[in-house]
């Protein structure tokens, strides 16, 4: 059975590609184009992983993962970050606020995929 993957990434060409690479690694995708969309969705459909976007209006992906994370159903959700923001801090962020992993953009499809395998053997 596919994992389900929950992209949320407010950059629409951005969100398709990422659809497409996934749905070609063989995962079920689900999408959000804002922070909250995602939260909703993934409450609803408790999806096996989040690839997340930083930067967003409204709420920006550090904001939507520590409240993922303080949300008992979706706590254990993994959350990989997805941002062209490559520095220290903004790992530093991302880890403080939950996340697993942290991608930068523009990413390789295949690395993308590897380390989504790697964080899903370890969930």
């Amino acid at each position: 059975m596919a994992r389900k993957v929950l992209v949320i990434e407010d950059h629409a060409p951005t969100l398709e590609l990422m659809k497409v690479v996934l749905q070609a690694g063989g995962y079920e995708v689900t999408a959000a184009l804002d922070g909250q969309l995602g939260l909703q969705k993934a409450a609803a459909e408790l999806p096996d992983l989040v690839l997340l976007d930083v930067m967003m209006p409204e709420l920006n992906g550090f904001e939507v993962c520590r409240r993922l994370k303080a949300d008992p159903r979706t706590k254990p959700i993994p959350v990989i970050m997805v941002s062209v923001k490559a520095s220290p801090e903004n790992f530093l962020l991302g880890e403080q606020a939950g996340a697993c992993g942290y991608v930068t953009k523009p990413f390789e499809n295949q690395k993308l995929l590897d380390k989504m395998s790697k964080t899903l053997e370890r969930s």
